[in-house]
């Protein structure tokens, strides 16, 4: 559950450096994008992206349910109307070689004191 008053959750841009041809690139993400929640994520041949029809950017408290089994992935909120989605390609898992951050990109503490420090 969270509420999308003043939440940090926010839809992730992922950028692929030229060359690298996806590796180390996978990626699993949850965030607002225009006010309606978005489900993305990257299993090395293509993204898929997953967007509620409703928006959620009203301050209420929301349950949300994001799901991924291999290439298929579907989110519900409030236990309405569920999206489903699929990736691209033959990819059916997440492959990291680095680390997994849970609740917001790779911010230091000074980055999300600022980020803070601006929204009041």
């Amino acid at each position: 559950m969270f509420a999308s008053k003043a939440s940090p959750l926010r839809k992730q841009t992922h950028k692929q450096e030229s060359g690298d041809q996806g590796k180390g690139k996978d990626f699993i993400s949850l965030g607002l994008q225009n006010g309606h929640l978005v489900f993305s994520y990257q299993l090395g041949s293509g993204e898929a992206e997953i967007l509620s029809k409703e928006r959620i950017n009203d301050g209420l408290w929301h349950k949300i349910t994001a799901v991924r089994t291999g290439k298929q992935g579907y989110i519900q909120v409030d236990g309405r109307t569920i999206q489903h989605g699929q990736s691209p390609g033959r990819s059916v898992m997440v492959n990291t070689k680095g680390n997994i951050y849970l609740g917001m990109d790779h911010f230091t503490l000074l980055d999300l004191l600022i980020h803070v420090a601006v929204m009041c």
